[in-house]
C-alpha cells in the first residue's frame, strides 16, 4: 500500500472517530423532536 494512501485512511479515520459524538448527538436530538412531532420517519445517516 502507498504511504500517503495510509496516511489518509488514518487521518479519515480520525476525524470520523473525532465527528462522530457530534453527528450522534445530532442525530439524538432529531430523534427527540420527531417523537414529539409523533412522526414516524427514520433517519438514515449511512
Amino acid at each position: 500500500m502507498n504511504a500517503y494512501l495510509w496516511v489518509g485512511v488514518q487521518g479519515v479515520v480520525a476525524l470520523s472517530l473525532l465527528f462522530a459524538p457530534i453527528f450522534l448527538r445530532r442525530t439524538r436530538v432529531n430523534f427527540k423532536t420527531q417523537k414529539k412531532n409523533n412522526s414516524v420517519k427514520t433517519i438514515d445517516h449511512s
